[in-house]
């Protein structure tokens, strides 16, 4: 059997996400996820061609941060296109999420080389879908009305 190892451990810097107000609310996830990517690279002086899977996780794949994050990340910062990428959404549990994937994709022998981490942008995070409507992620007994205006409040800030 395989074995697993964390050998780094980057992020960017921390920041107020709302528009106006902070040094990184202009910032796209995908720049800033490729910014940890790089310096993960360049620190452990990885060959990207050798990194089997690049897994980002994010709270919701709203937005700036639909799509296949992890994947653009990995292009953007300049990874060897054999480097694949997938983006999970389990919520605020999807960084250990894509980190856990990372090393079961290791410890299967899928893969010798993984990363895993997570993309938030934080102006498209705070409403999850659910069944038939939007509520807030404090549960289902949220009035609609609250919950609207909860996302305007919110989204055009």
């Amino acid at each position: 059997m395989s074995e697993a190892w964390i050998i780094d451990a980057c992020r960017t810097p921390r920041g107020i996400g709302k528009k106006g107000k902070g040094a990184l609310a202009e910032q796209h996830p995908q720049h800033l996820g490729a910014t940890v990517l790089k310096a993960i690279a360049e620190r452990n002086d990885v060959n990207t061609a050798d990194v089997g899977d690049v897994i980002f996780g994010t709270s919701s794949q709203r937005g700036v941060q639909s799509g296949d994050l992890a994947r653009m990340a990995a292009l953007d910062a300049g990874y060897d296109v054999k480097a694949s990428g997938v983006t999970l959404d389990r919520f605020c549990g999807s960084g250990i999420s894509s980190v856990q994937l990372a090393a079961m994709n290791i410890l299967s022998g899928t893969e010798d080389v993984a990363i895993g981490g997570k993309g938030r942008a934080c102006a498209g995070c705070c409403l999850n879908p659910r069944g038939d409507g939007w509520q807030a992620a404090g549960g289902p007994d949220k009035d609609q009305e609250i919950v609207d205006r909860f996302g305007q409040d919110n989204f055009f800030k």
